[in-house]
């Protein structure tokens, strides 16, 4: 069963987001990745959007190849962001794997066990917040162990494990003997033909005698 925005991230972040905007998303996404295709015809547009995909699919793979940590450069300047915020923090343990984070009026409970923190944003993004990060450093536990699963190297190589395959030009497509698909015929609209003269937008309007104009 296909699940929407809503159910995913109920069941694998133990929270919810708006499927409006995780949709919007994605779709603006592609749109801009394809801003020249839509105004071509459909075959040529499709097999635009096809060499694109081989390409991107060829590049991503390289680039994670490149990578000297477990996860990307963004996921790794979200991870230093949230670290430098974690200095002042102090924490309070239940013995176990539950904490409470305190810092002047602010104070967060964060749950390693269920990788969760009541401000949410771990849950969300799946990176930890910084208080995650001040909990873990004063337990002795290595941050990038609590990272999300999606963002390690290996889940980011299988979504684009399956390349496109190459095929041959049209002149070598089979014929299956479709009649071809032609511009539909031009033909008047069932409407009153216009008889008076368009006027020019530099041209006065004649007035008839004793009317004013507005």
């Amino acid at each position: 069963m296909k699940k929407s925005p809503k159910m995913w991230t109920m069941a694998f972040l133990r929270t919810t987001c708006k499927s409006d905007i995780v949709d919007n998303n994605l779709c603006e996404t592609f749109n801009s990745s394809i801003v020249e295709a839509r105004f071509k015809s459909i075959i040529r547009m499709l097999e635009d959007i096809r060499t694109k995909m081989m390409t991107v699919i060829v590049q991503k793979t390289k680039l994670c190849n490149g990578w000297k940590k477990n996860y990307g450069p963004l996921v790794k300047a979200k991870f230093d962001a949230n670290k430098k915020d974690y200095v002042g923090w102090q924490l309070i343990c239940n013995g176990e794997n539950g904490c409470e984070l305190r810092k002047e009026s602010y104070q967060y409970t964060v749950d390693l066990s269920q990788r969760i923190c009541s401000c949410r944003s771990w849950q969300i993004s799946g990176i930890l917040c910084s208080h995650a990060y001040a909990a873990i450093y004063h337990l002795g536990f290595q941050p990038d162990e609590y990272l999300h699963e999606y963002y390690h190297i290996d889940t980011y190589k299988k979504a684009y494990s399956f390349p496109i395959q190459p095929i041959n030009g049209p002149h070598d497509w089979e014929k299956i003997g479709i009649q071809l698909v032609l511009p539909p015929i031009e033909r008047n609209m069932p409407e009153r033909p216009k008889k008076n003269r368009r006027m020019a937008k530099d041209e006065l309007k004649k007035l008839k005698h004793g009317h004013l104009s507005r």
